[in-house]
């Protein structure tokens, strides 16, 4: 009985192993095909037009849905955007077009 239940775990281990080597495998493999993200960039904007706390949110919305922005926090105290982007995909003069419509305006922070 002993013997059986020795042999039972040996297998177990094996396929244990076994199928751990061949996931980690494929998520090389993965890792291997998925594109790189580009050089990352971050561009504070002086943000007109804001009047209230819900501002904010419209602006940081706006400027989110631009493909390549990663992060927007928008200061209604400061009247400000900091936004970080990704550079292979869009640029800080695209994100200034991103509340084109709205009664905001971004423009470059010096």
């Amino acid at each position: 009985m002993k013997r059986h239940l020795l042999i039972s775990l040996s297998l177990l281990l094996v396929l244990f192993f076994v199928g751990c080597q061949s996931s980690m495998e494929e998520q090389e493999a993965e890792a291997e095909i998925s594109p790189q993200a580009g050089e990352l960039q971050t561009v504070t904007f002086k943000v007109d037009g804001m009047y209230c706390g819900a501002c904010v949110s419209k602006v940081q919305k706006a400027v989110l849905a631009v493909n390549g922005v990663t992060d927007c926090k928008v200061d209604y105290g400061k009247k400000v955007a900091i936004c970080t982007f990704d550079k292979s995909k869009t640029t800080s003069e695209k994100l200034t077009l991103a509340t084109k419509g709205t009664p905001y305006t971004l423009t470059v922070a010096n």
